[in-house]
């Protein structure tokens, strides 16, 4: 996307995956193989990390251009570091789930928490 995906454009909508992601001790969360091969984000590729409001959740999408937004590495085990600062701001901790959710043309993922 040549553009960081603030807002869904109007031919774009999110579709829920069925798929769940859960923050660990270490603070990171494993993006499923399945959503990565979607996303064209290999393991050891930079991503975008940040929290969108408007979408009501993180958003994540492969790093193209630079920015001043979190930028973090898909480890070998297709995991990443959730930022200390998004999660004091999102207020979340070890064990929070999040539906994962797809933008239907596959440039970017949103984590919407999970009530519990």
């Amino acid at each position: 996307m040549s553009e960081i995906p603030y807002l869904l454009k109007r031919h774009e909508h999110l579709i829920r995956t069925g798929m769940f992601c859960t923050i660990n001790k270490r603070n990171t969360i494993t993006i499923p193989t399945y959503i990565r091969e979607k996303l064209c984000i290999s393991k050891r590729e930079e991503v975008i990390i940040s929290i969108n409001k408007h979408l009501n959740g993180i958003l994540i999408y492969k790093y193209t251009f630079n920015t001043f937004e979190n930028v973090m590495v898909i480890n070998e085990n297709g995991s990443i570091r959730i930022p200390q600062e998004l999660r004091k701001l999102y207020s979340l901790k070890t064990g929070d789930a999040f539906d994962i959710y797809l933008c239907n043309n596959n440039s970017f993922m949103i984590l919407r928490k999970v009530d519990q």
